[in-house]
């Protein structure tokens, strides 16, 4: 890989830039922010789990109400194994969502009472996290150019702020998900590094699943990469770091429900159904989302119960064989259609913007494809579209993969500029 050239950035450089970048973020996550800030639709899980394990109720949900299960079979389950748990006026043990999230609210409201204007300022100084990580690796993998290059995009990337005012997993699970490579790729090579590392993307993996397989596979080929220097000792910490806390959340729930269940009681089968009706019908739009979500649930009940995950599946599944085909010409336009949002009146400033960088992303990554420097981020980037090709077009599920595509995009913009300002600086230098 070439890197652009230029006297190397300072740190007052850096700090500047950052704080550019951060106010912009500001100011994008305060003029999108609904006021007062609401929990809206399935989020409310998420809400009501995280006071319930601030209130020492245990990390529960209701059968019927707000933030409510709505799925007999798994209070069954609780019932049968401890009665005193399943009071149908209280609350009984859930694991109908992956916990990380809900364990955030349940700090903040600890410390500050149930008030989603501290959640709302958390979100904030998670959105300031991000890009605090960012800058990390930007400074260490671009020069100049790339770097001013990557941060300018990044302080004019609105998507990443509006979904950091939503209470939801998605935005913690990129700085998590985002926080494990920095660990990865900045620090020097021992058992602290894969702690941190196997730990981190753990507990992002807790707060949305899309993250499940990275970590194996990137483990299981990183001991062969010499650059990346892992030794048998920080393999083994590394490991042992992300198998814990998925033996704690199992063990938990096998205490619960008498069931190995390492992630939740849900499953794909709404997400696969709604792919195949997506071949109809634009979901991406809100009212054709909102239109499906209502003729599904009347149609199977609660879309994330257990009883309709297997109904959706099985109907999903059958879709699938009758239209083969279309569910594989899917598979090929779903990475342009979850990067780019096209439910704007601005659509074709949405195209132009991202979808540059994301052509400009993908050049970047063929450029550095025989530098082993990038394979761990190169790997987590494929293994994580691989897992959301047949989901739905949601744009929220790439947000882990934005920032790192834009390192990409700097890799390969970097010396473009770079021979562009000397150019110029030649033809504008005093002819001797």
């Amino acid at each position: 890989m070439s890197r652009d050239l230029g006297p190397p950035l300072s740190r007052r450089t850096r700090w500047i830039a950052l704080a550019l970048v951060l106010c912009a973020q500001t100011l994008l996550f305060a003029v999108m922010i609904k006021r007062p800030l609401v929990v809206e639709g399935d989020n409310d899980r998420y809400e009501q789990a995280g006071w319930n394990v601030a209130s020492g109720r245990g990390y529960s949900l209701p059968l019927t109400g707000y933030g409510a299960t709505n799925d007999t079979e798994v209070y069954q389950w609780v019932c049968t194994r401890h009665p005193t748990a399943c009071d149908p006026d209280t609350t009984h043990p859930t694991a109908i969502y992956m916990p990380g999230y809900s364990m955030l609210v349940a700090g903040v409201y600890a410390l500050f009472g149930r008030s989603l204007l501290a959640l709302g300022l958390t979100q904030l100084v998670l959105l300031w996290t991000l890009f605090a990580l960012f800058e990390q690796l930007a400074a260490h993998f671009l020069g100049r150019a790339g770097y001013f290059f990557a941060m300018t995009a990044a302080g004019t990337y609105p998507f990443l702020a509006r979904q950091a005012t939503f209470v939801m997993s998605d935005h913690l699970h990129a700085v998590l998900w985002l926080a494990a490579f920095v660990a990865f790729m900045r620090m020097r090579p021992g058992a602290w590094r894969g702690v941190l590392f196997g730990g981190l993307m753990a507990l992002a993996t807790l707060c949305r699943p899309y993250s499940l397989f990275i970590f194996p596979v990137l483990w299981g080929l990183a001991a062969t990469w010499k650059s990346i220097r892992l030794s048998r000792p920080e393999w083994l910490a590394g490991a042992m770091a992300f198998v814990v806390p998925f033996a704690v959340w199992t063990a938990r729930n096998g205490y619960w429900y008498g069931r190995f269940l390492p992630l939740t009681t849900g499953g794909a089968g709404v997400q696969l159904y709604e792919s195949t009706l997506d071949w109809d019908v634009d979901l991406s739009v809100p009212e054709n989302g909102h239109a499906m979500f209502i003729e599904t649930t009347k149609k199977y009940g609660d879309v994330v119960s257990r009883q309709a995950n297997r109904r959706l599946m099985e109907d999903a599944m059958q879709r699938i064989r009758e239209r083969p085909w279309r569910f594989a010409e899917s598979l090929v336009i779903h990475v342009p259609r979850l990067w780019i949002t096209m439910s704007t009146r601005f659509w074709f400033f949405s195209v132009l913007y991202l979808g540059g960088l994301l052509a400009l992303g993908l050049a970047g990554a063929w450029a550095v494809r025989r530098d082993s420097r990038f394979y761990p981020l190169l790997i987590a980037i494929a293994v994580n579209w691989l897992f959301l090709l047949p989901f739905p077009g949601e744009a929220r599920r790439t947000l882990p993969l934005r920032l790192p595509m834009l390192i990409l995009a700097g890799v390969f913009v970097g010396p473009l500029l770079e021979r562009l300002l000397s150019r110029r600086s030649r033809l504008l230098a005093p002819v001797p």
